[in-house]
């Protein structure tokens, strides 16, 4: 299997935001399996508001991404008029499990080619917690160009990628 990560997706998951991506188990699929689990089995809430954020993982996104777009509103979608005022993100939507331990979210985003980053974290409150931010004990993430809106949308996405 081959997995094609743009070097600006990629690249960004390099700053220091305590957060570890085992890109061994990421390019395998090794834990995609625990988030297809909770997808089809715990209860989730579904925002494409970035403000609906909760305040316990808010300061890893912005830390990982940077300020994010909603949809509607301007944002980087190009490389071709750069404006560094707006976000490089579009948020398509958020998902938040009712244990508040496992977050999904996937967005857009621009440059040379558009494309859609699905990013999931397994969340905890083990270890040192830094300004009320939960720590992030797994992760996975993938690019793609996927469109769809809703959990079911995002599970048979996921479902055929993991197959």
């Amino acid at each position: 299997m081959f997995v094609f990560i743009p070097s600006e997706c990629y690249s960004q998951f390099r700053k220091d935001c305590n957060i570890h991506f085992d890109e061994n188990k990421i390019h395998y699929n090794y834990n995609l399996d625990f988030f297809l689990n909770k997808l089809k089995t715990d209860s989730f809430t579904l925002s494409q508001d970035r403000k609906q954020i909760p305040s316990f993982i808010k300061g890893k996104l912005d830390c990982l991404l940077g300020d994010m777009a909603n949809k509607g509103e301007d944002w980087q979608q190009t490389d071709v008029i750069f404006d560094e005022t707006l976000p490089l993100h579009l948020l398509q939507f958020f998902l938040i499990n009712k244990s508040n331990d496992v977050f999904i979210i996937v967005y857009r985003n621009g440059g040379i080619g558009e494309y859609t980053v699905i990013l999931m974290m397994h969340l905890t409150d083990k270890g040192v917690i830094i300004d009320h931010q939960k720590n992030v004990d797994d992760a996975w993430y993938s690019d793609s160009f996927f469109t769809g809106t809703t959990i079911q949308e995002l599970t048979e996405h996921l479902t055929r990628k993991n197959d």
